[in-house]
């Protein structure tokens, strides 16, 4: 009966493990999520802590997860994982915003300096040939 007791504390102390490191997974994805959001320039700057923080995490929960656990304990580290799941995909999609923002500002420099050329080639010869141009 005391082997089936030590058996039964090492079952909580591995689920109370994994539901709390799921819990940490999720903090640290809603915290990046919230600095991405915010529209932080160094949110950039954080994304190599993040990953760091997300993979140590995952390594334990990994690890864990190959033990036996209650299917309670399961369900509820699953809904968590969920959690952290829609929040990457929010994170995704808040990324793809930025990198097309930074797309456009692009063409509108590419655009400018295309236009600065223009101008440049044509204003030597005579005054409003620009405009002209664009009639």
């Amino acid at each position: 009966m005391a082997g089936s007791d030590q058996v039964g504390k090492a079952v909580m102390i591995q689920s109370g493990s994994l539901i709390d490191l799921a819990h940490k997974l999720l903090e640290i994805t809603q915290q990046y999520f919230y600095t991405i959001q915010s529209g932080s320039d160094d949110w950039y700057q954080q994304l190599e802590d993040y990953e760091f923080s997300q993979k140590h995490i995952v390594k334990g929960i990994l690890a864990i997860s190959n033990e036996p656990l209650p299917l309670g304990v399961k369900d509820q580290a699953q809904n968590i994982f969920k959690k952290c799941y829609d929040l990457e995909l929010q994170i995704k999609d808040l990324l793809e915003l930025h990198h097309q923002e930074v797309a456009k500002n692009i063409n509108n420099l590419q655009q400018g300096n295309r236009l600065k050329k223009q101008y440049d080639l044509f204003s030597p010869y005579e005054a409003g040939s620009l405009f002209d141009t664009f009639k």
